[in-house]
């Protein structure tokens, strides 16, 4: 028999099958907003996987099911970047757009969202934040790991004051081109501070 989450998620991969001949000739991110989705559309994000905006959407209405009953509409959930599992200190633009979909997906469904740290300075005015002065009550937060032919993407939901788990889901996104770009690491940026010369 067949569980509640696997129906679920079922019942939204079937939904987004339907939704998708009336959209064909457009591209892949004027068919994740005619699915109502946020202005994802500038900057590295041109190109982001339709396969991917749909796992992220479908993650965020499953994550909702545990959140219900614990987060209210009022409560302010920051979304962070995801730390790669191979390399904890690297960032990627795969790192942001996962939690930026999930948490433009959950803003949609009328949580309080606070993007600040995972949208792109130059797409900052495309999103309606919170405050990002207020300290959020919850984290939406998690890891990735590449791997052969998909990418392993874990989502957290915790509370901001004691790191206790409300919600997590685990999936996996196919890892076609566009994942493979999306997921290279980013430049870093070091100061190196001049040590003084000894006499």
């Amino acid at each position: 028999m067949m569980n509640a989450g696997k129906k679920s998620l079922l019942l939204l991969s079937a939904a987004f099958v339907v939704a998708t001949p009336a959209l064909q000739g457009c591209t892949p991110i004027e068919a994740a907003l005619g699915l109502g989705g946020y202005a994802i559309y500038k900057s590295e994000f041109e190109d982001v996987d339709i396969n991917l905006t749909e796992k992220n959407y479908a993650a965020a209405d499953y994550i909702t099911q545990q959140m219900r009953g614990n987060i209210t509409k009022y409560d302010l959930i920051r979304a962070k970047p995801l730390t790669a599992m191979e390399n904890p200190q690297l960032t990627s633009a795969l790192a942001r757009i996962v939690p930026l979909q999930v948490g433009s997906r959950l803003a949609q469904l009328g949580y309080r969202m606070d993007m600040s740290e995972v949208v792109s300075p130059q797409d900052e005015g495309l999103y309606s934040s919170a405050d990002t002065a207020q300290a959020p009550d919850f984290l939406l937060t998690g890891t990735y790991r590449m791997g052969k032919d998909s990418v392993l993407v874990n989502l957290r939901i915790l509370n901001a004051k004691d790191k206790r788990v409300i919600g997590a889901f685990e999936y996996h996104v196919p890892e076609s081109r566009e994942i493979k770009k999306l997921a290279q690491p980013e430049p870093q940026i070091y100061i190196i501070e001049k040590q003084p010369s000894v006499q």
